[in-house]
């Protein structure tokens, strides 16, 4: 891709996050495939999930995602509830396994309450529609604080 695709795509973000100025988001840090930074901003039933990072190995990439994902609380007994997510997104990789595609996310959440910090688990289906389609399979485990 070249620079004018990046700085598009990177203008789009921050005017996204502008949009929301205001608002809790949840930041952190997530380590797998990829590892890099993670960022959430919840809203009534779902959030707004965003994901930069990076693999270095021979066939290194930078990966970016954006998903809209949905909360189900899984409810275990005795008042227990285990807060799950499920989605769909986009995913943009750049190097030499580069490409674009669609994103299934599905993952769990616990927050630390009353302290602003969450740990979160996730794994995510990829289909690659350009250049070439292609399945693959990305996998994350991170903690976010909530920003006040």
């Amino acid at each position: 891709m070249n620079r004018g695709g990046i700085l598009t795509i990177m203008l789009v973000f921050i005017m996204t996050m502008q949009t929301m100025a205001g608002e809790k988001w949840h930041v952190g840090l997530m380590a797998g495939t990829p590892t890099g930074i993670s960022l959430s901003r919840p809203f009534s039933g779902g959030a707004l999930n965003f994901g930069a990072g990076w693999k270095l190995e021979e066939k290194g990439f930078i990966h970016v995602h954006a998903d809209y994902v949905r909360n189900i609380n899984v409810h275990l007994g005795d008042g227990r509830v285990l807060p799950t997510y499920y989605g769909v997104g986009a995913v943009l990789r750049f190097g030499k396994e580069g490409g674009l595609g669609v994103r299934l996310p599905l993952g769990l959440i616990y927050r630390f309450s009353p302290h602003p910090f969450e740990v979160f688990a996730e794994a995510a289906p990829l289909f690659y529609l350009i250049p070439a389609t292609r399945l693959d399979i990305s996998g994350a485990i991170g903690i976010r604080y909530i920003w006040p």
